[in-house]
This record gives C-alpha cells, structure tokens and sequence, in this order.
C-alpha cells in the first residue's frame, strides 16, 4: 500500500511536470499603433507688468518654422502663484508666412478668449475656435509669430504664470488635456 501511494505521487508530479514542460507559448501579444504625438513648435519667456485695469500688449515671438503641411493648434496652462488679484486675459496669436508671395502661404490668426481668468467671471461664446479648441490645417514654411494681449478688470496685487504652447501634427491629433 504504501509503493502504491508513492508511485501514485510520483506519477501525478511526474504527468504534472510532463505536462508543463511541453507548454511553449503561454501567451502571445500581437501590438499595433500608431503614434502622431505632437511637437512643440516655438518657446519663449516673457515678462508683463500690469499696472492698468485694463490694456494690450504685442509680443513678438520671432520666427516658428511649420515642418510641413499639416495641423496646428493652441494650448495653454495656467497656475496663479498669488491669489490677491483679479484679472482677465485674452489673447490673439498671429502667424505671417515670411514668404508669402513664393509659398502662397495664408495667414494664421487665433483667438483665445478668457485665456486666464482670477477671481471674476469670464463669457465666452460657445462656438468651437479653429485653432484653439482644434486643430487646425497649416501650410509648412516659416513664419513670424506674435501674441496679442488684451486684459481688463485688474485690480489688486499677484502674480501668475501662463504658458502657451504651439503644438504641430503631421495629422489631426487630440488636445493632449
């Protein structure tokens, strides 16, 4: 009796270890993708002392070069490193082909409205803005870029940080939001 349950035991580790030796695919993961990240096309710091409850300002960001004929579209990012003050920013970003009359290349304008809004309200119509809210068509080429600045209702004192990225895509992508 006890050889049968010995030889039992070893039978069954022996069919168990038999078994799994022959296994030679566990599993198999077949993965395709494709990938359409957009690139960051122009950064630049910039300073602006507001001390009017409202005004303008261009900045001139110099020259973007669009890779080729593709996609662009506008984000921006905001943190408010002092809360004591209330403002609304808007903004315009403009971009003119250098080369107009030999690439045939049409000028970007993009409206961003309520771009940063502390401690009041800002209206905004709701109508998708091309460029902005999406992606828009843009031929390749270089350009000269400048930002438009209005605000009102300032009042108070602080400070805050805005960034505004242009972003490029070969094809339509998704905000990255």
């Amino acid at each position: 009796m006890f050889y049968r349950i010995i030889l039992v035991a070893v039978g069954l580790a022996l069919t168990g270890f038999i078994a799994f030796a022959s296994i030679t695919n566990i599993f198999v993961v077949n993965i395709r993708g494709a990938v359409n990240v957009p690139r960051p096309i122009f950064e630049r710091s910039i300073e602006i002392e507001i001390n009017a409850s409202s005004g303008s300002r261009t900045i001139d960001l110099g020259i973007v070069t669009i890779p080729g004929d593709g996609y662009f579209k506008v984000e921006a990012y905001s943190s408010i490193l002092d809360k004591g003050f209330r403002i609304i920013l808007n903004g315009v970003l403009r971009l003119e082909p250098v080369y107009k009359p030999l690439t045939g290349n049409s000028s970007v304008s993009i409206s961003m409205p309520c771009l940063l809004v502390v401690n009041t309200t800002c209206y905004r119509v709701m109508v998708i803005i091309p460029g902005y809210d999406t992606p828009i068509r843009i031929s390749g080429g270089e350009y000269r870029a400048s930002l438009d600045i209005t605000w009102g209702e300032a009042e108070g004192t602080g400070s805050f940080q805005l960034v505004i990225k242009g972003l490029y895509g070969e094809s339509p992508f998704q905000p990255l939001t």
